[in-house]
């Protein structure tokens, strides 16, 4: 009896791939979008934050935008909220809307129609002005991280403008 032999066929590996919807564009009103403050954003399990009693509801946000590629974010800031140094894991672009942002030791204000470029991984402070501010932030990636230099123990407390 003669053998037949056969060829064993490679078997062919599927891969299930979801697709990510693409993006569809859209209007908005800023006034329409839900303002949220950092404490919310924690209590909700949105954003993991340890050294939210420092903010508090000072820093108030609009998310525009969120997609894995990009994020815009509106930000209000109560007069004389200090951020501390801190980087990102992305690039960053800030535009001002109204008020100003003391960068550094007061080393460059900006005011309306100014922005500030940081690029991933660059360390910045900032202070929002005597009259806070609102501006545009633009990440390069929809999750991005904050990363903070100094432990929340060396952080100064908010400026008071009125002591000068």
């Amino acid at each position: 009896m003669a053998q037949v032999k056969t060829k064993k066929r490679a078997s062919a590996s599927v891969k299930a791939v979801r697709k990510t919807p693409s993006p569809k564009a859209f209007f908005y009103d800023i006034n329409d979008l839900k303002a949220v403050n950092f404490a919310d954003l924690v209590a909700a399990g949105e954003i993991v934050f340890d050294g939210i009693e420092y903010f508090g509801d000072r820093i108030v946000e609009k998310e525009i935008l969120k997609l894995p590629t990009i994020s815009l974010i509106q930000y209000t800031i109560a007069p004389g909220t200090r951020v501390p140094h801190h980087r990102h894991d992305c690039n960053q672009i800030d535009f001002v809307l109204e008020g100003s942002v003391h960068y550094g030791d007061d080393k460059k204000v900006l005011t309306k129609g100014m922005g500030f470029f940081a690029p991933k991984g660059q360390a910045y402070s900032w202070t929002a002005g005597s009259q806070g501010c609102t501006f545009l932030e633009v990440h390069d990636k929809g999750d991005f991280l904050t990363l903070w230099r100094d432990p929340k123990s060396k952080w100064l407390p908010h400026k008071n403008w009125n002591e000068g």
